[in-house]
């Protein structure tokens, strides 16, 4: 429907209400916290940011497979507004000297398979339809390390993907493209072999080098204990304690 801009006033003056009225404020990122703080003018303390996590029973499997090659995983939808190609680039060049594989779950777009191609990695890929969630976990789980990718678009300091957490919850290296200074890359700078690249980044392929050097060594990199931050038991616990504020 239309929103004419008499109805976005009228939303906005509604939600500043709520806003002022609410005793304490939750929120699931650093970004909508600060915009929200901006426009109440103040009263930071009563906002919290709990963000979106994962239930540690969807990632208790023991059918999971083990690779023959080191496989890099992306699930989740991919078109060229996530701006890959950097990392396509990266494998090109990396794909002489190690033996690894892309795992595609979810939907990629004809522009995004004409770029692998361009990059001669086409041969190295391997496109999964869209799967139900805990088949999609499971392939989260059985890849070495993942891929994360952040749409090129305004504002996208502030996009976090529900995936990420899961992608934590699996434990492996994470490789992401998007803005260094956003949301994401915050979220995953207590981790290991865990790291965010801008859209022409030069560190993103050395990175990338020392994850297929060293691949043992970055079995469970995310520590297990950091990990269980973003668990909905300990996330419900944070509301408890908000809750018994009031």
């Amino acid at each position: 429907l239309l929103h004419l801009p008499s109805q976005r006033k009228k939303d906005a003056n509604l939600e500043l209400d709520v806003l002022k009225k609410a005793d304490q404020i939750i929120t699931v990122s650093d970004s909508i916290k600060d915009l929200f703080y901006h426009k109440l003018g103040g009263q930071k303390e009563k906002i919290h940011v709990i963000p979106n996590g994962y239930d540690p029973e969807d990632f208790i499997s023991d059918e999971l497979i083990k690779n023959t090659h080191f496989t890099f995983g992306y699930i989740g939808s991919l078109t060229e507004e996530y701006s890959p190609t950097i990392l396509f680039e990266a494998l090109k060049e990396l794909k002489s000297d190690f033996d690894f594989r892309i795992k595609f779950v979810g939907n990629v777009s004809p522009e995004v398979k004409k770029i692998i191609e361009e990059n001669n990695l086409s041969s190295l890929c391997t496109y999964i339809d869209r799967v139900q969630h805990d088949i999609a976990v499971k392939e989260m789980q059985s890849s070495d390390a993942l891929l994360l990718f952040i749409p090129q678009v305004l504002n996208n300091e502030g996009i976090l993907t529900g995936k990420i957490f899961e992608y934590i919850a699996c434990r492996k290296p994470i490789i992401g493209i998007g803005p260094e200074n956003g949301d994401a890359a915050k979220i995953l700078s207590p981790f290991s072999s865990c790291q965010i690249f801008d859209y022409s980044s030069t560190d993103l392929l050395p990175f990338i080098k020392n994850i297929l050097q060293n691949s043992s060594a970055h079995i469970s990199s995310i520590n297990n204990e950091n990990s269980l931050i973003y668990s909905r038991k300990y996330q419900a616990g944070q509301i408890a304690d908000i809750i018994q504020t009031l």
